[in-house]
């Protein structure tokens, strides 16, 4: 079975991160001899909106590889002043890793770095061995211990606890963490978070969020199963909304128009075509709701298959452009809630916004290689 972009994004994130901390997770360390860069991003050239965005909420969709995306938009929102106003984040499944790193304050630059560091992938395809055993009593076929071990890695760098749960998170000043999983007992999301979930370690949470049914084990937590969070709710936009739409909520979401046809020949394919068609239901749930459209950027994914996990290094710094340049691009032609109709990608209306989603950045190209010693 391919590797799960979770993965993909936490081991090249450990690599950096876990290294910044001495005598931290010192095993996971794999620096790459020459580390990749993406070329700088391209000029944001679409008039700047000259007042001050009301956002303090982020909410970030999962999808898979895709989201290596959300780097390019961090960026952005850096650059618009945007980032160091969010008090609150929530996310799904690979959404639930970048907010986590976003709650715990590391920075697009680090994020973006990390992203293209090398790692051994192998690592994280934890007990494949026994997999079809663990796949009839767990209901996937990797550990995902590995990932766990990572996740709090990642956390024990920033907050100095080997364990971390939801309650220690304010008090260390870090952001407003809300993850999401699904309880399959229940057949309910729930929602992690310091309100709810105090006493729950948060790289727990991460992991429940992450685990693809087939993929990876389920989750055993307060005697009920869990899994992945984008079986239920993918993109909880929704999160603080108390008394209606709340204007201060900014979300990305990932989309490039319809699926391409699938041939579902085996297992393993019919486990990642599976959980797609799931997310792909929900996005066009969000595409006929106006109001949550109108405060989500949309960003092209190129058409990358959400567990397409053979992603080259031109592909990753592809998919960083396209976050960088659509949430540019969105910023620039934002209106205060109520002021517009949905156009937020032109003067066109909401049917162009969805079909040309994310169809505004030019691909960064990588840097020349490094000369040979």
């Amino acid at each position: 079975m391919r590797r799960h972009v979770p993965l993909l994004l936490l081991a090249a994130l450990a690599t950096t991160a876990c290294a910044s901390t001495t005598g931290s997770c010192p095993d996971l360390l794999r620096p790459p001899k020459h580390p990749v860069r993406c070329a700088a991003p391209p000029s944001c050239l679409y008039p700047p909106y000259q007042a001050e965005f009301p956002f303090h909420n982020l909410v970030l969709q999962g999808g898979g590889v895709k989201g290596i995306a959300y780097a390019g938009a961090f960026e952005q929102l850096q650059e618009k002043k945007i980032l160091p106003q969010i008090e609150r984040v929530a996310g799904t499944s690979a959404g639930a890793i970048t907010a986590t790193l976003i709650a715990l304050r590391y920075t697009p630059e680090d994020i973006q770095n990390l992203i293209l560091n090398d790692v051994q992938f192998q690592r994280f395809e934890d007990g494949g061995a026994t997999g079809i055993f663990r796949l009839f009593r767990r209901f996937g076929w990797y550990k995902g211990d590995y990932f766990l071990h990572l996740m709090r890695c990642l956390i024990e760098a920033k907050t100095h606890q080997s364990i971390t749960t939801f309650g220690d998170l304010p008090a260390q000043g870090f952001r407003d963490l809300h993850i999401f999983a699904t309880d399959l007992s229940t057949g309910q999301p729930m929602e992690f978070s310091a309100q709810k979930t105090p006493r729950v370690e948060v790289a727990r949470a991460v992991r429940m969020s992450m685990s693809i049914p087939l993929f990876f084990a389920s989750v055993d937590f307060d005697k009920d199963v869990f899994v992945d969070g984008g079986v239920l709710l993918n993109y909880p936009i929704d999160t603080f909304d108390k008394t209606g739409i709340n204007p201060d909520t900014l979300g990305l979401s990932l989309s490039s128009g319809p699926p391409p046809r699938v041939d579902v020949d085996d297992l393993p394919r019919y486990g990642r075509q599976l959980f797609a068609t799931l997310l792909d239901t929900q996005v066009v749930d969000l595409q006929t709701n106006p109001a949550d459209l109108e405060r989500t950027v949309l960003i092209n994914d190129l058409g990358i298959p959400t567990t397409d996990f053979e992603l080259t290094d031109q592909q990753k710094c592809a998919l960083i452009a396209q976050g960088y340049e659509c949430t540019c691009r969105y910023l620039s032609d934002w209106k205060p809630a109520g002021t517009t109709p949905i156009s937020n990608l032109g003067p066109l209306g909401r049917a162009t916004r969805i079909e040309t989603a994310g169809k505004c950045g030019a691909a960064w190209s990588l840097p020349p290689p490094p000369p040979k010693p």
